[in-house]
């Protein structure tokens, strides 16, 4: 009796660290992180396999002429690549200014992006979003492992994998991103 108990308690145990481990550690795949837009409806991240992501931090703030130099990366690329304006808590978004936010990105008739709902972006944050999470930690996107800061450019491949990390200083039409947007489809 005394070893079924310990067996069954061992089991117990190795099952909860299994699946602890399999949530924390292992690495997960971008497709299967659920979002939400600006608007409360669902981002299914699915309908973008086979296309080039590009996620971008944004505090819902820009100038005029950061929305501009946006909408024209934006209109360039928009039949290969999927633009995902990432709202950020910690860069100024706010549940109170959300109304402005939707109006000045919707003013920007070209800009073709779609906008998460506000979430926590920076690795320092006890709540960060579960795309942060996998787009700056290594243990899950498998390549980079940084912090994030406001207009900072995540790529991700047709098939999911995080290629390049550009901080807020490369400007959009930086010859740079150019080159990393023409990388060819990996076999």
């Amino acid at each position: 009796m005394i070893n079924a108990l310990i067996k069954t308690r061992n089991l117990v145990l190795f099952s909860s660290v299994t699946l602890l481990l399999g949530h924390v550690l292992l690495p997960k795949y971008i497709y299967d992180i659920k979002l939400k837009n600006i608007n409360g409806g669902n981002i299914d991240l699915q309908k973008f396999k086979g296309k080039k992501m590009v996620f971008i931090t944004v505090s819902g703030n820009e100038s005029d002429s950061a929305l501009g130099y946006l909408s024209a990366f934006c209109k360039q690329y928009k039949d290969s690549v999927e633009f995902i304006g990432v709202l950020s808590f910690e860069d100024g978004f706010s549940e109170n200014n959300k109304q402005e936010v939707k109006k000045r990105f919707k003013e920007f008739k070209k800009l073709d992006i779609e906008l998460t709902e506000g979430m926590n972006t920076k690795k320092t944050s006890a709540n960060q979003s579960e795309l942060m999470r996998w787009l700056t930690r290594k243990e899950q996107n498998q390549h980079f492992d940084n912090d994030v800061m406001v207009g900072q450019k995540f790529f991700v491949d047709e098939s999911g994998v995080l290629y390049a990390v550009i901080g807020p200083r490369t400007s959009l039409s930086d010859p740079v991103i150019a080159r990393i947007l023409s990388r060819p489809k990996r076999l």
